[in-house]
């Protein structure tokens, strides 16, 4: 009897291993990155502060894609962050929802950018979000 639970719980404590580095996603949480194009931050609503902005590429959301026009006078981008400016990942969180299966958010903060250093996601400019979320090598290094 103690040979079975010894081996019991062997078996369980391998079971209950934790991965350092998720299989859906290549970020790292606390790497920076460097923005290589000009990202903009997209909001639902800028006025509603609990809105986190998703860092986003000109043209989403119906936005222009005109860089010299893209400003904050449009009421779905809160700011406007240039090739150069600095971001880093601060939690990556995955979860289910019954209607749209696995999603992925990548939180994040604006480190070095004449913007304000906001709380940011990075899942609109993410390679593909909303199952994975990967680092777009055409806008961050």
């Amino acid at each position: 009897m103690k040979k079975y639970l010894l081996s019991l719980t062997l078996i369980l404590i391998g079971c209950s291993t934790t991965v350092s580095q998720p299989t859906y996603s290549n970020y790292k949480v606390g790497q920076q990155y460097t923005l290589k194009k000009t990202l903009f931050l997209f909001v639902i609503d800028k006025h509603d502060s609990s809105c986190i902005p998703n860092l986003a590429e000109p043209g989403y959301g119906g936005t222009t894609t005109d860089i010299q026009k893209l400003n904050t006078s449009d009421p779905q981008v809160k700011g406007v962050l240039s090739p150069g400016d600095i971001i880093e990942v601060t939690k990556i969180k995955r979860s289910y929802n019954i209607e749209n299966g696995w999603s992925i958010d990548i939180l994040g903060k604006i480190v070095k950018s004449k913007e304000p250093k906001l709380k940011i996601l990075l899942n609109l400019s993410s390679e593909g979000w909303p199952s994975v979320a990967n680092i777009n090598t055409n806008l961050l290094q």
